[in-house]
């Protein structure tokens, strides 16, 4: 049986992972959006990191004189673009914008590149993050926080592009 959202929210809350009740909220909204299972395992993957180090980058923002912490997942996607989504996200978009080259491509060779060598996702990260969560972020954003060294690197990534994923492709080089 998979872990529900609700135990992996009270494991959390139970370690001081989560600073209040509007962070459950948010994870509650991001499960009715994304899954149950994808809103756990997020909340595990948050859970795992433990407290930070002294001076740690953590993933929140200063806002005037007070810091806010806003899990990294809750935020849902704003975006119209799908292809930032996508497996495999630049096959997609080029798909979408120039149909005549990818099928050109293909006819020379089926099959497209793949992110990570022959794959859409790493088969593990340098921070120890799950890879499978690599899937819920902008295709621009996944190497970067796959090679992240440590989970609060790898969030503040995240973080950083929360609500703008557009702004991966022009900040990592990549539209």
């Amino acid at each position: 049986m998979a872990r529900t959202l609700d135990d992996a929210l009270a494991d959390a809350e139970q370690r001081g992972a989560l600073t209040s009740t509007h962070s459950a909220d948010r994870w509650r909204d991001y499960a009715r959006k994304h899954g149950q299972a994808a809103a756990a395992g997020w909340v595990d993957a948050l859970e795992s990191a433990g407290p930070p180090a002294s001076g740690a980058v953590m993933a929140g923002r200063r806002v005037g004189s007070r810091s806010v912490t806003v899990p990294l997942a809750a935020r849902p996607r704003m975006s119209d673009d799908t292809s930032l989504f996508a497996p495999n996200g630049l096959l997609a978009e080029l798909s979408r914008d120039r149909p005549a080259l990818v099928a050109a491509a293909k006819a020379e060779d089926p099959t497209p590149p793949a992110l990570f060598g022959d794959e859409d996702l790493p088969p593990f990260t340098a921070s120890g993050l799950d890879p499978r969560m690599l899937a819920d972020l902008p295709w621009p954003l996944r190497r970067p926080v796959a090679q992240a060294t440590t989970l609060s690197a790898a969030y503040a990534l995240v973080e950083k592009y929360a609500g703008v994923p557009e702004m991966t492709k022009t900040d990592l080089g990549a539209g």
